[in-house]
């Protein structure tokens, strides 16, 4: 199901600039009117385009889940496996069939019978297990390099960082002890709609899980969990 809801980065922003706004009100009485007021006008347009923004791609998130008779549907930013940049937004949609990836530059389909796994980790997880760590989970011996999503991840502002990260591996190319085939992707939205695509019945034999949750206590854990 779709989220309605302010994601961290639309947060962030929104705050950045209602500070900006206050601190230039306030200023207003100092410097010139006419410098503050243009300063403030810009500010409120930034703010109003970053709302415009996000409700359109909430209400074309929405279409499409309608339009593909999907069970589930999230935002997502792409960071890496596929011939896209690093943070090309688009849309997750999980049908009876399949798990489908939309982007204005690209569409791409995951059969669910070509799943092997789906491994969903925080940015902190993602950050801190090593790319061995991951395969393993993952169940394959090799894998891409991760090096540039945790890059991504680390330099974010704050929406990534809060949100969860999905790995897709699937067939497609993939043979035993050759390179696995992944799919990097930020899921923009609330951890309970998170949870309904991991416990979801179609997914449940390809869902792989890391514990702990929290690696301060990965001493008092086990890893790989399935």
């Amino acid at each position: 199901m779709s989220d309605n809801s302010l994601t961290g980065v639309d947060m962030v922003s929104i705050l950045i600039i209602t500070i900006i706004t206050t601190i230039l009100l306030a200023a207003g009485y100092v410097i010139s009117a006419v410098p503050a007021i243009l300063l403030v006008v810009s500010c409120l347009l930034a703010l109003a385009l970053i709302v415009v923004r996000n409700l359109q791609r909430r209400r074309l998130l929405n279409v499409r889940v309608r339009q593909c008779q999907a069970v589930w549907g999230s935002n997502i930013q792409h960071l890496g496996g596929l011939p896209l940049p690093i943070e090309t937004q688009g849309i997750l949609l999980l049908t009876d069939k399949e798990l489908l990836f939309e982007s204005d530059h690209l569409t791409q389909s995951f059969n669910l019978d070509s799943l092997i796994s789906i491994l969903a980790l925080s940015a902190e997880q993602l950050r801190n297990l090593p790319d061995a760590s991951i395969c393993a989970i993952m169940g394959s011996g090799r894998c891409q390099s991760l090096a540039a999503a945790r890059e991504q991840v680390r330099r974010s502002a704050g929406g990534l960082k809060q949100s969860t990260i999905l790995l897709l591996h699937y067939h497609e190319g993939w043979q035993s002890g050759q390179t696995m085939s992944l799919v990097i992707l930020a899921l923009e939205q609330k951890p309970a709609q998170t949870r309904q695509l991991l416990e979801n019945g179609r997914l449940k034999q390809v869902i792989r899980s890391y514990r702990p949750a929290n690696l301060s206590f990965k001493n008092k854990k086990r890893a790989g969990d399935r």
